[in-house]
């Protein structure tokens, strides 16, 4: 089941952004690879930034993720 991010999924969407993360280590460039590869402080400040996120369930448990975050249009 696919449903918008609540406050309480933030550790769960950390995880699978991590977790897939390792899934493209070297494809990923090497100058932009760390492990984590993203901190909790980076995903607060993307969250504070207007990033919204789409959990993905199975069995009452996040296994993915998507962000979206709206693009402002100059008129």
């Amino acid at each position: 089941m696919l449903r918008k991010s609540r406050d309480e999924d933030f550790e769960e969407i950390l995880d699978v952004i991590n977790d897939a993360a390792i899934a493209y280590k070297g494809v990923i460039p090497w100058d932009e690879w760390r492990e984590p590869y993203m901190t909790r402080e980076e995903l607060r400040a993307q969250m504070q930034e207007g990033v919204s996120f789409s959990c993905y369930v199975e069995d009452n448990d996040v296994v993915g993720v998507m962000g979206f975050k709206k693009e402002e249009t100059w008129r």
